[in-house]
């Protein structure tokens, strides 16, 4: 099934780079204009740099050269150094959610590129033209992946996690700490047998992409122009593999948060025939927001998460004043509402709910309407101040249901997950010379 390899990546040299908590960043479709430029002024060697530069003001850039330039000068200048050896390397990361400490682990690997018919790799979001070109110059211009793709298996039994258990034992090559939040630590793995036991267990594994389908799919259309560009290729070339994050799907620290939506721009009579058509779809209870004695936001969810274990609940903030519904039915969404040919799998999410029956089926609503967040206070917040008209709250995608949808050959709507942190870009680099 899917092949994993260990690699020489580059990584900051620490005679050069004392602290590496400031050259990272995260992957650029997260990044605010604001957020570029604040891990510009962290450090002159911020990974930004070549991830997602910034276009300079009133002069002549092409920030995917900028980027090309600046790689090849940090190798050459020795701020980057080459792995000796192919390894597998072992990330951990630590963070703080909902009161609680996590730590997430995963292998950063090179996998062979496979399309989607093979069902080695399998994707479980759509993509965007924009994206992937923005990607592909990228690539174009470093010959390089800049961060990992986020990519998920099934450990059944827990073979790979008991094999990596004591890596962990040892001091890590390297170690980031972001303030009180978040945290990095990196093991190379080196030994023979542990590198041929790794690659043999992911030999019977599909694997699923988390987050990066656009840098999948991007890898994927780099690896076809390489291949048309030359008289004869062996398979064998770094173009033919691409650098992933591999994390078990069993792994305490996978956090999944949902994305809510926020609307705006919708008329009155909109707005009035979503209140009467919900009553038709949903069984509808009421939640009074900021009352005193009231129930908090946080207790509003839990009642949400609670009713989703035995059936489908949504929720809206908006439709009354300072109230909160919770949407909930109990019996399957009728096959007409849905899209044609949908898998039973596909019909039985939320998210799908959301998306055909309210966005599509009443709204009629355009993406331009729409932001997302997966901060409930913030959506409920920014229809309070009366900058949205509307939320839409969502429970959590639970992974099982990710991988049935992945597994049936189709594609969750758009922003359905948010993988809580992101990987970080710049911890590992793969060259693809």
């Amino acid at each position: 099934m899917a092949e994993v390899r260990p690699f020489g990546g580059l990584r900051y040299n620490g005679s050069k780079v004392s602290e590496l908590a400031s050259v990272l960043c995260p992957p650029y479709d997260v990044m605010s204009a604001i957020d570029q430029e604040d891990y510009y002024q962290r450090s002159p060697y911020n990974v930004v740099r070549v991830e997602h530069a910034l276009f300079e003001s009133g002069k002549p850039f092409n920030k995917y050269a900028f980027s090309a330039s600046t790689l090849k000068q940090w190798r050459k200048d020795g701020v980057l150094k080459l792995e000796e050896q192919p390894v597998f390397y072992l990330h951990e990361q630590g963070f703080s959610y909902g009161g609680r400490e996590w730590r997430r682990r995963g292998i950063i690997a090179r996998v062979r590129l496979e399309g989607k018919e093979s069902g080695v790799v399998r994707p479980h979001e759509g993509t965007l033209a924009a994206a992937k070109n923005d990607r592909l110059l990228l690539l174009r211009a470093c010959q390089a992946n800049t961060s990992p793709i986020f990519a998920l298996y099934e450990d059944d039994g827990g073979r790979l996690s008991s094999l990596l258990d004591a890596h962990v034992e040892r001091p890590p090559s390297a170690s980031a700490s972001i303030g009180s939040a978040e945290s990095h630590k990196l093991w190379t793995v080196t030994e023979p047998d542990a590198l041929a036991r790794i690659q043999s267990r992911f030999r019977q594994l599909s694997l699923y992409i988390a987050d990066g389908h656009h840098r999948y799919e991007t890898a994927l259309a780099f690896r076809d122009e390489a291949r048309r560009s030359r008289a004869s290729f062996t398979g064998e070339e770094a173009f033919n593999f691409v650098m992933m994050t591999l994390v078990s799907m069993s792994d305490p620290g996978l956090l999944i948060l949902p994305v809510h939506r926020l609307a705006r721009g919708l008329s009155r009579e909109t707005l009035a025939k979503l209140e009467g058509r919900l009553g038709g779809l949903f069984e509808i209870e009421e939640y009074a927001v900021g009352a005193a004695g009231s129930p908090t936001l946080n207790s509003i969810l839990e009642t949400m998460r609670s009713r989703g274990q035995s059936g489908i609940c949504l929720g809206v903030y908006g439709l009354k004043p300072k109230t909160f519904m919770v949407l909930g039915r109990r019996t399957s969404v009728p096959v007409e509402l849905m899209p044609v040919h949908a898998s039973p799998a596909y019909r039985g999410l939320e998210v799908a709910v959301l998306k055909h029956l309210v966005m599509e089926g009443v709204l009629d609503i355009d993406e331009s309407q729409l932001t997302y967040t997966p901060d409930a206070a913030e959506a409920l917040g920014r229809v309070a101040s009366g900058e949205y008209q509307l939320a839409f709250f969502l429970n959590p995608l639970g992974v099982d249901k990710l991988r049935a949808v992945a597994d049936a050959g189709e594609r969750l709507p758009g922003k359905s997950t948010y993988f809580y942190p992101k990987l970080p870009t710049g911890l590992v680099i793969n060259p693809l010379e």
